[in-house]
């Protein structure tokens, strides 16, 4: 069981796929806090001063790229894990990327 001490990050820019995320993970794990962002400098900021056990990161973000962001989380040495996520179709390429910069997983 999750306690009250997993926080959850969610990157997002699309702010109804966020709380839909949100609402699926505060039902199901309504122990866990999760935290929402817009954008890439905000949730590294929060994930870089306080404890978040996982990241959850839309594949494509505007204005950026989930690559681009995973890497400014590696510079910074935050060490947690990513998970990249994606509701369109499935891009193996990005998939396979991700992974080996440092996302755990990709759906």
């Amino acid at each position: 069981m999750i306690d009250s001490k997993f926080k959850i990050a969610i990157l997002d820019d699309n702010i109804v796929d966020a709380r839909i995320i949100e609402k699926y993970l505060r039902t199901n794990f309504p122990l866990a806090l999760v935290e929402l962002f817009e954008n890439d400098s905000r949730m590294i900021k929060a994930i870089s001063v306080d404890k978040y056990n996982c990241v959850l990161i839309d594949s494509h973000l505007n204005g950026c790229c989930v690559s681009e962001v995973i890497e400014k989380i590696n510079n910074k040495n935050i060490r947690i894990p990513i998970i990249v996520m994606s509701g369109n179709t499935f891009d193996n390429n990005l998939c396979k990327e991700v992974i080996k910069i440092g996302a755990i997983n990709f759906f």
